[in-house]
């Protein structure tokens, strides 16, 4: 039988008729084991084997998966720092056009903020993904920094990527500074300073 198929019961008249009298002994005598057998297996295509679960065809599919995974090769750091996967372009440094992210982002810390409001002001910042937010930069190590005011574009483990009003693209250190951002009314101050 072909590999990857499943080989059929009763595809000849020799292998039909070892069947029949194979389900003949299990099946009761007289008639009605005869109308359960034409009831229930007659007309009916069983399957013998199952090739896709032998032990040769299961390494051999093994062996074509690994060979597949092998040859997709994930970018390094290298090569996405060299090839600029994460810069974004001039054309894309407006302000003007992140305005709707903002906008989204506003709507989005209200919906959290709504669903515990009991919560303490620490636990709400630590739970918000600040891409979108409008964050100022209120006490920083570099002098140069302090008033520093826009929009998130990125948000990693260490640094926030931000576009300003002036459509500058400034990355805003978070071990050196202290960040204020506003939801609504609410006015929140979160320092990763370390000293």
């Amino acid at each position: 039988s072909p590999p990857g198929r499943w080989r059929m019961l009763g595809s000849t008249a020799k292998e039909k008729e070892a069947v029949r009298a194979f389900i003949g002994r299990l099946l009761p005598e007289g008639t009605v084991g005869d109308v359960a057998y034409k009831k229930k297996v007659a007309s009916k295509v069983l399957a013998l084997e199952n090739v896709i679960r032998t032990p040769s065809f299961a390494k051999a599919n093994q062996r074509r998966r690994m060979r597949q995974a092998a040859s997709v090769q994930l970018a390094g750091a290298r090569e996405v720092k060299m090839r600029k996967f994460n810069e974004i372009p001039k054309e894309a440094q407006k302000y003007s056009l992140y305005l709707p992210l903002h906008q989204q982002w506003c709507s989005y810390a209200k919906s959290v903020a709504n669903k515990a409001p009991g919560r303490k002001r620490d636990e709400l910042a630590l739970q918000l993904d600040m891409t979108g937010s409008i964050v100022e930069v209120v006490r920083c190590r570099d002098p140069g920094m302090v008033g520093l005011r826009g929009i998130v574009l990125r948000d990693t483990k260490n640094t926030f990527e931000v576009i300003t009003e002036e459509d500058q693209l400034s990355t805003i250190i978070k071990r050196f500074c202290t960040v204020a951002y506003s939801i609504g009314e609410l006015r929140i101050i979160q320092s990763h300073m370390t000293l």
